[in-house]
C-alpha cells in the first residue's frame, strides 16, 4: 500500500516561460499516466530528457513531474527500477531549491520504489527521511501516511508488532479529511494482511470488512487497485474460515473492479481470487494452472511474487497437496537465499516455515541479517519522530 501523493499548489508558480512548458508537460504526464498505454514509455523517458534543459528553473513544477513519472512507471508499467531514477531526480531538484515537503513527499515513493526491489535498507532509510521532514514540518497526513508506508515495510520484514504500532499511530494521527482517508483505509488493508499472516482470521476479516466499507467504490485508478488488493485478501481470509460461497462474491468484486483498473497488478491478483475459490470448489486442476500464470505475471514486483506464492501454497494444502506445497516453498527459499546473497532479505518463508527460532535454524540465521535492515538505530528514530509528533 503506498501513500496518495497529493499534487502541489501548481497554480501559486509564476507564470514564466517556462512555468507554462513546464505546467503542459505536467498535464500531459497526468493524462498519459492516468490512461497507462505501453505506448507512453517513451513518451515518459523523453520527458525526463526535456527536464534536464530547465536546469533549475520552477523546481517545484520540475520535482511535481518527476514525482508523476515515477508513479507512472512503478503503476502502469511496472518498472520499479526507472521509477526510482525518476524518484530520485525529484528529490534531488526539490533538496537543491530547499522545497522540504517535496523532499518528503519525493523520499517517501522511493522508499516504497525501494522495497518493490527489495533493497530494504534503503526502503527503511528513505522512509525514516520522510518521516522525520513530516514531522518537522507538522504535516499530520503525512506522518500518517510515512507510517503506513514503513509498517508495511516492516509487516514484509517480519516485524508484526512494530508493524502493528506503526499502523496504530498512522490510525491515530490521520486528520479528518479525504486525503486521509486514503491512507486510514490503507493501513487497514496492511493490518488485515497481518491478521491473515497470523492466523487471526476474525480479526482479519473484520478488519478487511471496515477497510472496504470506508474505500466504497473506487473512484480513480490507485482506488481500484487498492480495491482489488483487499478483495484478494478478503477472499482469501473467508476461504480460511470455510466461507467459500462468500468467497466467491468478493472473488468477482476483484475481477470486476480489475478490469475498470486495466492494469497487469490489478488483473492477476483479481485471477488469483477466483482461481482460489475454483480450488475449494473442487476444480483443482483448473484453479492451479490459473495461479501458475498469476505467479508468471508477478514477478515484476517481489511482494506481489509473494503473495501469489502464498496463494498457490495456501491451495496446495487445501487440496492436500504437500508435493507441491512443498515445491513452491522452495520456490520461497530460493527468492529468500537470492536476496541474502545481495546482503537483503526476503521473509516470507519465515511465515511459512512457522517462525521457528532455534539456534542455527533458516529463521535465526535470517533475523540476524534483518537487523541490519531495521537496526536498534533505525527504531530508535522512528520512535523519536512518533514520540516528537504525539
Amino acid at each position: 500500500m503506498t501513500e496518495p501523493l497529493p499534487n502541489a499548489n501548481l497554480q501559486s508558480v509564476t507564470e514564466s516561460a517556462d512555468a507554462r512548458a513546464l505546467r503542459t508537460i505536467y498535464a500531459e504526464v497526468v493524462e498519459k499516466a492516468a490512461r497507462g498505454g505501453s505506448q507512453d514509455h517513451a513518451f515518459m523517458a523523453d520527458v525526463v530528457r526535456q527536464l534536464a534543459s530547465y536546469r533549475d528553473n520552477e523546481p517545484a513544477l520540475q520535482a511535481e513531474i518527476m514525482s508523476e513519472v515515477a508513479k507512472y512507471f512503478y503503476f502502469r508499467a511496472q518498472d520499479a527500477h526507472r521509477g526510482i531514477e525518476a524518484a530520485m531526480q525529484a528529490a534531488s531538484i526539490a533538496r537543491r531549491a530547499g522545497l522540504k515537503p517535496l523532499v518528503r513527499k519525493a523520499t517517501s515513493f522511493l522508499g516504497v520504489l525501494s522495497m518493490s526491489v527489495r533493497n530494504f535498507r534503503g526502503a527503511i532509510d528513505h522512509s525514516i527521511e520522510a518521516l522525520e521532514l513530516a514531522v518537522e514540518l507538522d504535516d499530520r497526513l503525512a506522518q500518517s501516511a510515512v507510517a503506513n508506508n514503513i509498517g508495511g515495510f516492516l509487516l514484509e520484514l517480519f516485524y508484526y508488532e512494530d508493524a502493528l504500532r506503526l499502523f496504530r499511530f498512522a490510525l491515530a494521527t490521520a486528520p479528518a479529511s479525504a486525503q486521509a482517508q486514503q491512507v486510514t483505509r490503507s493501513t487497514m488493508c496492511n493490518m488485515a494482511l497481518i491478521y491473515l499472516a497470523k492466523h487471526d482470521f476474525r480479526a482479519g476479516i473484520d478488519t478487511i470488512r471496515s477497510a472496504i466499507q470506508l474505500l466504497g467504490e473506487p473512484g480513480n485508478a490507485a482506488d481500484l487497485n487498492l480495491r482489488v488488493l483487499m478483495e484478494w485478501c478478503y477472499t482469501r481470509l473467508l476461504l480460511a474460515t470455510g466461507k467459500t460461497p462468500d468467497a466467491r462474491l468478493h472473488a468477482a468484486f476483484a475481477k470486476a473492479y480489475a478490469a475498470k483498473a486495466n492494469t497487469p497488478r490489478a488483473s492477476f491478483y483479481s485471477d488469483a481470487a477466483e482461481a482460489m475459490c475454483e480450488a475449494y470448489e473442487g476444480k483443482d486442476d483448473v484453479a492451479i494452472t490459473r495461479l501458475i500464470v498469476a505467479l508468471e505475471k508477478s514477478r515484476a514486483i517481489s511482494a506481489d511474487q509473494r503473495d501469489m506464492l502464498a496463494s498457490i501454497i495456501q491451495v496446495a494444502e487445501h487440496m492436500g497437496d504437500d508435493e507441491r506445497a512443498d515445491y513452491y516453498m522452495q520456490e520461497l527459499k530460493k527468492i529468500a537465499v537470492e536476496v541474502q546473497r545481495d546482503s537483503q532479505l526476503d521473509l516470507e518463508i519465515l511465515h511459512q516455515k512457522g517462525f521457528k527460532k532455534e539456534k542455527g535454524s533458516d529463521t535465526a540465521a535470517a533475523l540476524s541479517v534483518i537487523q541490519t535492515h531495521y537496526d536498534q538505530e533505525s527504531r530508535a528514530r522512528v520512535q523519536r519522530a512518533i514520540a516528537k509528533a504525539s
